[in-house]
């Protein structure tokens, strides 16, 4: 631990703004992990499979969810396209991501498709984007990385 640094005050302007700045922080990381719950939820009403096999932590997931939200989207579009789409969006191990999702797909070939699909596959792509860029009060700030 360092000696030569002193003991913050209760009224010292530095130590106001510290516990600013950590409190603004710990609200946008509550604000992340509310977004990722609600993502996951509606992932699996939509999509159970791919939410089995995707962790929505990551940007590339994410990123998939806001062009893709229905296994019929996967099933009609195949890995190959889904590769180059999310290649197109600089989406690290798209080749990957493509095959998992295109799979998830196939398993879930068997499910019903629920009536209110069209509605929940947009409230999905909704919330995937929120997910990507959230609002803070610094402005747009790009939170999935």
């Amino acid at each position: 631990m360092r000696r030569d640094l002193g003991l913050p005050r209760p009224g010292d302007e530095v130590a106001v703004d510290l516990r600013t700045l950590t409190t603004d922080r710990t609200d946008l990381v509550c604000d992340r992990t509310r977004q990722i719950n609600r993502l996951r939820a509606q992932l699996l009403e939509t999509f159970p499979a791919l939410e089995r096999a995707l962790e929505p932590t990551s940007k590339g997931p994410v990123v998939l969810l806001t062009g893709y939200q229905t296994p019929a989207a996967i099933r009609r579009s195949g890995a190959r396209r889904i590769e180059t789409w999310l290649r197109n969006r600089k989406v690290r191990g798209a080749a990957a991501l493509a095959r998992t999702a295109a799979e998830a797909a196939e398993a879930q070939h068997r499910h019903q498709q629920c009536p209110h699909g069209s509605a929940r596959a947009q409230r999905l792509h909704t919330r995937s984007g929120a997910t990507i860029v959230g609002k803070t009060p610094f402005g747009l700030v790009n939170v999935a990385s």
